[in-house]
């Protein structure tokens, strides 16, 4: 188990250019928050950000509450929500209608806010799926890009074996679907 995490270790700080905020740990992520990117756009060192009034999208990694995510427990536990420090009060939402993003919302115990990290068959990679979508959808990042899908907001869809579905934690480790912050595994 301690491979996985080094290597998160790692990524997250390559990876994920966190910088300084109000309170700030040690490997310069906040407390209990983690970054996220998918394999698509991981070489081009963008992280997934809530961008507040829009769809997710993927941007350039850097010094933005909106890429410090925070997981929520669900009401049935099996389940988490994902926050930003940048919208405490606001839950990523994603439904596999056609033609709708995932984007902030208020947070209520809806199954477009229940999400759950599954395995890959790639290591160190995991699947975002949600209540609403079931086992069958994942989400997916796209890329910011005249002409791109919903303008590169990120979308629940069928799930495949596109790199866009592939997503990275960098600061916590997913166990039992759920992202634990790497200083509470310390413990």
């Amino acid at each position: 188990m301690r491979a996985p995490i080094i290597h998160t270790i790692v990524s997250c700080m390559a990876l994920v250019a966190f910088g300084t905020a109000a309170s700030v740990s040690a490997e310069g992520v906040p407390p209990d928050t983690f970054g996220m990117t998918t394999m698509f756009v991981e070489p081009e060192s963008k992280c997934f950000d809530a961008n507040p009034g829009g769809l997710a999208i993927h941007n350039d990694c850097g010094y933005i509450e909106a890429q410090y995510w925070k997981a929520l427990p669900a009401a049935d536990d099996s389940y988490f929500q994902l926050t930003t420090q940048a919208t405490p009060d606001l839950c990523l939402q994603a439904t596999p209608d056609a033609n709708t993003g995932a984007a902030m919302v208020d947070c209520a115990d809806v199954a477009g806010q229940k999400w759950l990290f599954a395995p890959s068959d790639t290591e160190y990679y995991y699947r975002l799926q949600n209540q609403a979508g079931g086992s069958d959808a994942c989400l997916e990042g796209n890329r910011v890009a005249d002409g791109a899908y919903l303008g590169g907001g990120a979308f629940l869809d069928r799930c495949n074996n596109v790199s866009g579905q592939f997503w990275r934690v960098g600061g916590a480790v997913p166990v039992n679907g759920i992202p634990v912050p790497l200083e509470e595994l310390e413990d």
